[in-house]
């Protein structure tokens, strides 16, 4: 299960902006928050693609919860054409089992992070 989730399609076009998730909690989900752009719908033949949609202005902000999985935040981008102006503000996402840290992960993500954020996201200033 998804918490706050963006996908889209290698070799896609158009864009995606002007999103925020705000004020959710979740529970014991496997991506609590993901930027998907790397999407495959699981057949084995998606291969890189130089084209992509431009995913901007999105907003995290304020997302509580749990995630059954290390990585809490992953914001997968494309190598291309990247994620811009991605703001995480005020969030906090702990692993359901206590004693396992919860981390984030960053492909070509550009931003900033404010207020508590954890687990850290290194590639928003």
């Amino acid at each position: 299960m998804n918490g706050a989730r963006i996908k889209t399609w290698q070799g896609g076009s158009g864009y995606a902006r002007d999103i925020r998730f705000e004020d959710i909690y979740f529970e014991s989900v496997d991506h609590p928050i993901i930027i998907d752009q790397y999407y495959c719908n699981g057949n084995g033949n998606c291969g890189n693609h130089t084209s992509a949609v431009k995913v901007s202005k999105v907003t995290f902000k304020g997302l509580r919860g749990t995630s059954t999985q290390e990585v809490a935040i992953n914001l997968a981008c494309s190598e291309t054409v990247g994620c811009t102006d991605i703001i995480v503000e005020n969030v906090q996402v702990k692993h359901v089992e206590s004693g396992i840290d919860t981390i984030s992960n960053c492909i070509n993500a550009h931003g900033i992070s404010q207020g508590p954020v954890s687990p850290p996201v290194p590639c928003l200033s």
